[in-house]
């Protein structure tokens, strides 16, 4: 199931593609047609694309931020301290866990993000599947039909089933909630640091980029827009297609990140809501005078980024 963070992340970045093409067609209209100057034009394509760049890291930013919310609440740290004693001193917890996934979550650290290096990866950034089959081949979601989060969420749980739990299981649920998730979530950090470091590559590339290919980045967006139709269509082959619309390659990059980041937030966000959620049907959370659980239930339904 898709989650609200997930949905909305990747619907910001739908609406930032969306405006990043419609704004570049009309520029190429206006260079086609001789409507408006070229000084002008360029500038205007250059800051066109650093905006979108801007409204894709703010959408990263924002579900980051709440991930960071959800999953380093002050009240769940608070409660694990809390009952730290009573874990390490429990014989049978005496219940099962019904539908219980098992994450293999070290198989995570394996998919990280590659860092934008536009002559080394330009061949493979024609689409959004032949990148991934490049440099996720593991997750590339056309070769099932699935998203690239179902895809992560393949690779990482083994099983799920119904479990009996033990001291055993207990206690290791909570060695992974409070210490062992930290570093889990310090390699989304460093996901995050790639994409900080990918955009500063990009925009200096658009800055660098002549008149003449800046015109003609907005011209081909242009005319790839107005021969849209339905009479018959051509499929070259691989080494014949051109890799010259920088526009095109850096979103598919970009869509490729957050794809992969909000995917692997979404696996760690599922995996600690679930343990937290045992750990508190064994030990439940203490009330306070109004009656109100100290420690709430996790919700598991639920140009620079700041890390």
């Amino acid at each position: 199931m898709v989650s609200i963070e997930s949905y909305e992340l990747n619907y910001n970045i739908f609406l930032s593609e969306q405006e990043l093409f419609s704004n570049l067609i009309c520029y190429g209209s206006g260079i086609v047609n001789e409507s408006v100057g070229l000084i002008s034009i360029n500038e205007a394509v250059k800051d066109t694309i650093m905006t979108y760049l801007g409204k894709v890291t703010a959408a990263i930013q924002k579900a980051w931020e709440r991930f960071k919310e959800i999953v380093t609440r002050a009240v769940d740290v608070t409660f694990l301290k809390s009952i730290y004693k009573k874990i390490n001193e429990v014989e049978d917890p005496g219940f099962t866990m019904i539908d219980y996934k098992t994450y293999n979550l070290d198989k995570l650290d394996t998919i990280t993000l590659v860092p934008f290096n536009y002559e080394e990866m330009k061949q493979y950034l024609i689409s959004q599947e032949i990148f991934l089959n490049k440099y996720y081949a593991e997750i590339n979601s056309k070769s099932t039909g699935s998203t690239i989060a179902e895809q992560i969420e393949n690779i990482v749980i083994t099983s799920k089933g119904d479990i009996k739990c033990t001291k055993e299981i207990l206690q290791k649920m909570y060695k992974f909630v409070s210490v062992d998730f930290k570093s889990k979530v310090s390699k989304i950090e460093q996901d995050l640091k790639t994409v900080n470091s990918s955009n500063k590559a990009i925009e200096q590339i658009i800055q660098s980029m002549p008149s003449e290919q800046v015109s003609k980045e907005a011209v081909l967006i242009y005319e790839n827009y107005i021969t849209e139709d339905d009479s018959v269509k051509f499929k070259d082959d691989e080494k014949k297609k051109s890799n010259t619309d920088l526009v095109k390659n850096v979103t598919v990059y970009m869509k490729a990140c957050t794809d992969i980041l909000s995917g692997k937030m979404k696996v760690l966000k599922d995996a600690y809501a679930q343990d937290m959620k045992c750990i508190k049907h064994f030990i439940k959370p203490e009330k306070d005078e109004s009656g109100e659980s100290k420690a709430e239930e996790t919700d598991i339904s639920s140009n620079n980024i700041k890390i």
